[in-house]
């Protein structure tokens, strides 16, 4: 091991950690390399199956954030010198983690990145259900470091990761304890800049995005009235097709005895009729 000192800035970031489920067992069947035609048949299928979501699911987001991002900043925001807010997000495997750090009061814009990343996550939920694909998510605020250009380390991204993997369970978008406190900090922080108002405006917009599910965890409210303004003409199409899949999904796991997927998806479409009024 070198022993140069390793110079790192830890701050808070919020992370996102998304999983595309269902594609482990697809990678799973490609494990073994294959030996004959048939099998390199079988293994570009099933790879095109599983990068195709992948895929999708990353450029999905991009375009759900950039929609919210293309906004340039105002005069005035660039004469004191603000930065328009930063977010990075990369894969691992059939994951995605997107990072919006923080920072300190000398980057009052980073509330616009959190607002972006969670109405595009709210949008790609649903927008892939509707595609017939599932996808679930830890949310949090904790301290991280970025160890490369797209890398984030640090209990932030481990916190999340524990959400989703933990603590989700069905399609859904979970939120940490971290994430709940930062909003509330910026919704009650006594704005010192000129921006500050619309920094507490945004942070109740992004608190009324979450709601309590019936376990007591905080989840995103995906098909909720924030999302549906922004949609607009799509919400309705999407919310649809989505509902559709979902109640087949539990149709289907029922008639399969499968009663841990029948539990989960049974979870995901009494949410889907909770709101109901809003998408049909």
């Amino acid at each position: 091991m070198s022993e140069d000192k390793i110079n790192v800035e830890y701050q808070p970031y919020l992370i996102i950690f998304l999983d595309i489920l269902g594609q482990k067992e697809l990678l799973r069947q490609m494990a073994e390399y294959p030996t004959n035609e048939n099998e390199r048949e079988r293994f570009k299928t099933l790879s095109s199956e599983t990068l195709e979501k992948v895929i999708y699911a990353k450029n999905l987001f991009a375009n759900f954030v950039d929609a919210h991002m293309k906004k340039p900043i105002s005069p005035l925001q660039t004469a004191l010198g603000y930065q328009r807010a930063e977010i990075i997000f990369y894969g691992i495997s059939d994951s995605l983690i997107i990072a919006v750090p923080l920072g300190t009061e000398q980057n009052p814009t980073a509330i616009y990145g959190v607002f972006a990343t969670l109405m595009a996550t709210c949008g790609l939920g649903l927008a892939m259900l509707s595609k017939k694909i599932a996808i679930r998510g830890g949310l949090d605020v904790s301290m991280a470091t970025r160890i490369e250009t797209n890398e984030i380390y640090g209990w932030a991204v481990a916190s999340a990761h524990h959400i989703e993997n933990k603590l989700a369970e069905y399609p859904r978008f979970v939120i940490g304890n971290g994430l709940r406190s930062y909003l509330k900090t910026v919704e009650n922080h006594k704005p010192s800049f000129p921006i500050g108002e619309n920094n507490i405006s945004l942070a109740k917009t992004c608190q009324e995005m979450i709601i309590q599910d019936n376990d007591g965890h905080y989840m995103l409210d995906f098909l909720g009235e924030t999302l549906k303004k922004y949609l607009k003409t799509y919400y309705h199409d999407f919310s649809m097709k989505a509902y559709t899949f979902v109640k087949g999904e539990h149709e289907r796991f029922v008639k399969e005895n499968n009663h841990k997927l029948a539990l989960r998806y049974y979870r995901l479409l009494t949410y889907f009729e909770s709101r109901r009024s809003l998408w049909e």
